[in-house]
């Protein structure tokens, strides 16, 4: 058998494959072929594994997440892949929606001095800031996150690396339900329907994760799963007041002029 030059990392070997980098020992020239053949594997893994996961996370997510833990994986995308994708996609889209119109509309429905509208111009940058940073923040907050979820539901058999995994999915299919509305969020931008749109996102947001996790931990009694999940909404509060108290001593500190009579 001819000795093979590795185009990749010049290692002489025999057969189909270089046994230093792995690479394939026959390789074509780019041209529509190799086009045609990359169009039809994406498109593929697209709809095999891409699609497949996002049905699952609206059909039946708790179940599905719990199959993926449990090792049923093949015809699952990557759900840390997934979460990278939504993020990506949601912070385009998120360039298209003007915060400021929301902001005076607002302001234009409530009576306010000129002190508690600078409060409240200081309160809606940083509301702003964080619907722009929205899936980072998603991303960011998954370790803890993940180890609320592991404390509240500790002892029903997972541990904390499959909280991450759990974590990791719901917050897709949050991203999911806040780019599905994004059509109605862009076009009611500004007005009061489309404050009222993005309060009711919350909510389907909120009902959506309790049926998951209801699913998820399929089996368990009733009254102890919400027992837990008070539990779990008491930690994530906790945490927020251990996040808000020192930003909001900070920013009186620094703004005491905003609260002089």
């Amino acid at each position: 058998m001819a000795i093979i030059i590795c185009k990749n990392c010049g290692n002489e070997f025999e057969g189909n494959y270089c046994n230093n980098c792995g690479q394939k020992s026959k390789t074509a020239r780019l041209d529509w072929h190799y086009l045609n053949d990359e169009a039809k594997y994406t498109f593929l893994h697209l709809n095999g594994g891409l699609l497949f996961t996002i049905a699952q996370l609206f059909k039946r997510p708790g179940h599905a997440i719990r199959e993926f833990v449990d090792g049923k994986r093949v015809n699952y995308y990557k759900p840390v892949l997934l979460l990278f994708v939504l993020a990506g996609f949601y912070g385009l889209l998120m360039h298209n929606i003007d915060f400021r119109k929301t902001q005076e509309v607002m302001n234009a429905t409530s009576v306010m001095n000129e002190q508690q509208i600078a409060i409240n111009e200081l309160m809606f940058k940083g509301m702003e800031w964080w619907i722009s940073h929205y899936s980072l923040m998603e991303i960011l907050l998954l370790p803890i996150y993940s180890g609320i979820t592991w404390l509240a539901f500790r002892g029903w058999g997972y541990n904390y690396v499959e909280h991450i995994i759990l974590n990791v999915f719901s917050a897709s299919q949050r991203l999911l339900i806040t780019i599905a509305f994004f059509p109605l969020t862009w076009f009611y931008q500004g007005t009061m329907t489309g404050v009222i749109l993005a309060n009711l996102v919350a909510v389907v947001i909120f009902c959506v994760g309790i049926w998951t996790m209801i699913q998820f931990f399929k089996g368990k009694e009733l009254g102890m799963f919400i027992l837990r999940y008070l539990l779990f909404l008491f930690l994530c509060i906790t945490a927020i007041v251990l996040v808000i108290v020192p930003g909001a001593i900070y920013f009186f500190a620094t703004h005491k002029e905003l609260f002089r009579h």
